[in-house]
């Protein structure tokens, strides 16, 4: 009796911390793109950031901006596009920098890519894209102040 009442404690204790644990800052972000009017195949070169509205300010990039400090990251994500289709959870950090749960405490963000075929160079794909309230609820505190 005693094990199995201290199994059952120890399944509701590893329920509570399991439900606790907070969500990865992950965004997934699917584009489409083309170049020279044709959708794109093969493996294309992205950089990303997130800014505000006016592009004035950086919450975040996907890689460093140093050399020279342009707002456009250093390094490039390699990912695979299939009829100018690809997709991308920003933030995976196999692959880029993590994401910071402040940037999203800016009502307005914006996401900025910048694509390469490896033989054009980089261009701004435009408009930048805002964000929708999915990235929001990973980091939305409940009515009464606690994670949700």
């Amino acid at each position: 009796m005693k094990r199995t009442l201290f199994l059952g404690s120890l399944a509701v204790l590893l329920l509570h911390a399991m439900a606790r644990a907070q969500a990865p800052l992950l965004i997934n972000h699917q584009g489409r793109l083309g170049v020279g009017g044709v959708p794109f195949n093969g493996s294309g070169q992205f950089k990303f950031a997130l800014v505000n509205a006016g592009a004035s300010e950086t919450y975040w990039r996907s890689a460093a901006d140093s050399s020279p400090a342009d707002g456009q990251p250093d390094a490039a994500v390699t990912l695979a596009v299939s009829r100018g289709v690809y997709s991308v959870m920003l933030g995976d950090t196999s692959l880029m920098l993590a994401l910071d749960p402040s940037m999203l405490s800016h009502p307005e963000v914006r996401l900025r890519v910048w694509f390469s075929d490896g033989l054009h160079g980089f261009e701004l794909l435009a408009p930048d894209q805002r964000l929708g309230s999915a990235p929001y609820a990973l980091v939305a505190q409940s009515v009464s102040g606690g994670p949700v």
